[in-house]
């Protein structure tokens, strides 16, 4: 199993950034210091957010109970199994099946207590399907940053 992480800029994120261009712009435009000083904690706060990330995840995914072939339109469920090796806080996570996603809210995950989430994927095809990879999705606690993990599951 791969982890692959991606790091993007949220909208809470964007805005800050654009704001402390502008004010610390604006600041060194007109020579007014608190201005400058200001849109450089901005800057900085936005650049400590997208470096300072967890590195990694330390979740790990088990399916169960899955189904080899499905006409179209039918459910399946999904039975995924999180265990972490240390305390988790909830975490979103999204599924995928062919083009269709579901999003599952997966509960705070202690050592040693994994976590069992059920849900329904709508197969838009009949046949053999390729189910996920499973994303974990965390949010900086301001909305900054969002880091994206990819689980081949």
């Amino acid at each position: 199993m791969t982890a692959t992480a991606r790091t993007r800029l949220g909208p809470t994120g964007s805005r800050v950034l654009v704001g402390a261009v502008l004010v610390g712009g604006l600041g060194f435009w007109v020579g007014y210091v608190e201005l400058v000083a200001i849109g450089l904690c901005g800057l900085l706060a936005v650049a400590l957010a997208v470096v300072v990330p967890r590195a990694g995840s330390p979740m790990r995914f088990h399916r169960h109970h899955l189904t080899r072939l499905v006409q179209r339109g039918a459910t399946i469920q999904v039975s995924l199994e999180a265990e972490a090796d240390r305390a988790t806080p909830p975490v979103k996570l999204i599924d995928q099946l062919a083009g269709a996603t579901v999003v599952v809210d997966c509960p705070q995950v202690a050592p040693g207590h994994p976590a069992v989430m059920r849900y329904r994927l709508r197969a838009l095809r009949r046949g053999a399907y390729r189910i996920g990879p499973v994303l974990e999705e965390r949010t900086d606690p301001f909305g900054l940053v969002t880091r994206t993990v990819r689980h081949d599951v």
